[in-house]
């Protein structure tokens, strides 16, 4: 089973991904090995099955969006490595489809689920709550801190 820190390590060996606040972005080409859409009235983010190995065991906090920016984050709260631990951190992945960004502005939850080409897995391995940032330029402080667009409400 593939491993987290060999996928990232190998991203940032052939320049495939930065690093700027905790936040990982992806080049295009990997980019492009998570799959975003809807299933069933469902927002969902679907990955390939070598990141997928690695992102059933995840400890995924929530998603995040920021309002007037085309990214969704995946937000890991602390992740145990080695003898180490990470510091909480997000990937960002790009919402291309204005539609699926339209949708996803009114929903609390992105389930995460495995994908093999555009094969959908029968369900999500995992949902998490998305949250709706509403000010300010995304920054991982901000991404962590989101709260659910309800509980703004109340």
């Amino acid at each position: 089973m593939a491993s987290f820190q060999d996928w990232f390590r190998g991203l940032i060996e052939r320049k495939l991904a930065t690093v700027n606040e905790r936040i990982i972005s992806l080049d295009k080409a990997v980019a492009g090995r998570f799959l975003m859409g809807l299933a069933g009235g469902r927002f969902f983010t679907s990955m390939q099955p070598r990141e997928a190995d690695w992102a059933i065991d995840m400890p995924w906090s929530h998603a995040a969006h920021h309002k007037g920016h085309p990214q969704l984050y995946l937000v890991c709260d602390e992740l145990a490595i080695g003898d180490g631990r990470t510091f909480r951190f997000a990937i960002e992945l790009e919402v291309a489809n204005a539609a699926q960004l339209n949708v996803l502005r009114t929903l609390d939850e992105v389930d995460l689920r495995r994908s093999e080409g555009e094969r959908l897995s029968a369900g999500p391995f995992r949902t998490v709550p998305l949250y709706l940032l509403e000010t300010g330029e995304p920054v991982l402080e901000d991404l962590i801190e989101a709260r659910p667009r309800h509980a703004a409400a109340a």
